[in-house]
């Protein structure tokens, strides 16, 4: 229960989203998966930027939650679980260097080879809005997970991607992550993000 609160108090949120991330900066990560998963390395991708919240900026908040409908709810509950997202769509990309002989290196995508875990908050917006009064609890359902290969990944699955949870790749066996890599993240029109990352 958070501090300062009563028990059996009851807290009410207008929106879903009570913070939106914009203009994020990336950073991808290995990480070690362990020996349950044959010592595999994720790469795991980080991004924070202005953060736009709706106690201390409500008119800009309001703006962006509108283009998701996210605005005049009536949520109750115990606690207060309000989430933070990318304001934007994000678009992913992840790609190997192939030298070919007599000629520069080529990079192609490993879209075709790689797991995306993400969580996107639209669903449960939906959810809210269809509900007059939409009772939140801790059973309810966390937001939509999606774990798609890359290649079939749509714009739709990385709009309103929550942040603070995992968002990375995951190689799909015999593939696994060695070498440089260049991972592409693209946040609505901004212009695209390129980081490289090496995995020994």
């Amino acid at each position: 229960m958070p501090q300062g609160c009563e028990k059996g108090q009851v807290f009410e949120l207008s929106c879903v989203v009570v913070e939106y991330i914009v203009n994020p900066k990336f950073q991808v990560l290995p990480q070690d998966q362990g020996a349950s998963k044959g010592n595999s390395v994720d790469l795991m991708l980080y991004g924070d930027g202005v953060r736009v919240r709706q106690s201390k900026n409500p008119e800009r908040h309001r703006k962006i939650a509108e283009q998701y409908g996210d605005v005049d709810l009536l949520l109750k509950g115990s606690d207060p679980v309000g989430r933070i997202a990318f304001s934007e769509p994000l678009a992913i990309g992840c790609f190997a260097p192939k030298v070919e002989s007599g000629q520069d290196t080529v990079w192609h995508s490993v879209a075709d080879s790689l797991m995306l875990q993400a969580t996107t908050l639209v669903p449960m917006v939906q959810k809210a809005r269809a509900a007059k009064t939409r009772i939140w609890n801790r059973s309810d359902p966390p937001a939509c997970r999606i774990f798609k290969r890359l290649r079939d990944v749509t714009a739709a699955d990385l709009t309103l991607v929550e942040s603070g949870v995992i968002l990375d790749f995951e190689p799909i066996p015999p593939f696994r992550f060695h070498g440089v890599y260049r991972v592409q993240v693209k946040s609505g029109e901004a212009e695209t993000q390129e980081i490289r990352v090496k995995v020994e």
